[in-house]
């Protein structure tokens, strides 16, 4: 047995065990073209990070909290890795499932049997709606969409061009119209596109799905198939959005006559008494994390820095149970 953790830093597709083949004649991949998208805006306000190593990644989505170092420290069989030819769109949807996908599904697995983040494919936004759009993949909690992904054949990522910032050409135009269109129309800030040479994700700094629409920034994170933070990277900006969703479905905290808040874009705690905001508690409570559910509550440190139980001799939830 090893750490999840030890797994999902470990390359997708060590060096040498992906080949990519296109068929004899056949000329560069293209992106079809969705007539709905077209009202949609190009990706152009970006910032870029290639191949990010850990620290770049912790530095984007914050310290590893109690979460999910609870997540990454699951035991796990370690994964036996295989030579995989890819050729196909097809071929990117198998490889994506076993090499990508499957490690991480298995952090949001849970003693009684239900993960607690389920993964969806090629359905519509989870929940009621009347969006008749299917996108190839989904992370999900209860009716909240997490992240969406798009599996395409290899070669619809132009590396090049979304590197070094190169005119766009009409693959990277409709592949960011149509990412930013997904994720308006299903009311998730996260989107991916997997193509087996390359996983690109972009994160939207909106607070709602029209700010989507409209023209925020965005943080884009492009990774090489055989890069070893690939899968890792994936999984934070899952966990970032898990983050995001307690945020926004947290119930109203006062402690002392202070009122507790969420920081935009980090989603650290803060308290405020309506004159001065504090980063920690004036009073000495401290955040912690209940790994039996999944749920953050406030408890009274001693000196020593030691959550005990409140000066009323409970704890304080901070948010709703993820069902652990």
């Amino acid at each position: 047995m090893v750490f999840l953790r030890d797994v999902l830093l470990q390359p997708a597709f060590p060096d040498g065990t992906a080949g990519f083949y296109t068929l004899p004649g056949a000329g560069k991949p293209t992106l079809s073209q969705k007539n709905w998208v077209a009202g949609y805006r190009e990706v152009t306000r970006f910032t870029l990070l290639i191949d990010p190593d850990q620290g770049q990644i912790d530095g984007l989505f914050g310290n590893e909290d109690a979460l999910v170092d609870h997540l990454l420290n699951k035991d796990v069989s370690p994964l036996n890795g295989t030579v995989e030819w890819l050729q196909s769109e097809g071929d990117s949807v198998r490889t994506f499932y076993t090499n990508v996908s499957l490690p991480i599904q298995l952090a949001f697995q849970t003693p009684h049997g239900t993960p607690f983040i389920v993964q969806r494919s090629e359905s519509g936004p989870l929940g009621p709606t009347d969006v008749t759009q299917t996108i190839d993949f989904t992370w999900g909690w209860g009716e909240h969409c997490l992240m969406i992904g798009e599996l395409k054949r290899h070669g619809i990522i132009d590396f090049e061009r979304w590197t070094n910032r190169l005119d766009p050409d009409s693959n990277r135009i409709r592949l960011g119209k149509e990412l930013r269109g997904y994720c308006h129309k299903y009311k998730c800030f996260a989107a991916s596109v997997f193509d087996g040479q390359h996983l690109l994700i972009l994160v939207f700094h909106a607070q709602t799905a029209q700010q989507i629409r409209a023209d925020c920034q965005i943080t884009c994170l492009l990774f090489s198939s055989n890069c070893p933070t690939l899968r890792y990277g994936l999984f934070r900006t899952v966990i970032y959005q898990i983050q995001r969703m307690q945020a926004a479905t947290a119930p109203s905290v006062i402690l002392d006559g202070y009122t507790r808040g969420f920081r935009w874009l980090s989603w650290q705690t803060f308290w405020s008494d309506g004159n001065q905001e504090h980063d920690q508690h004036p009073n000495g409570y401290i955040r912690m994390f209940d790994n039996s559910c999944g749920a953050w509550y406030w408890a009274y440190a001693d000196r020593n820095g030691t959550a005990v139980l409140d000066q009323n001799g409970g704890v304080v939830w901070d948010t709703g149970s993820l069902g652990l």
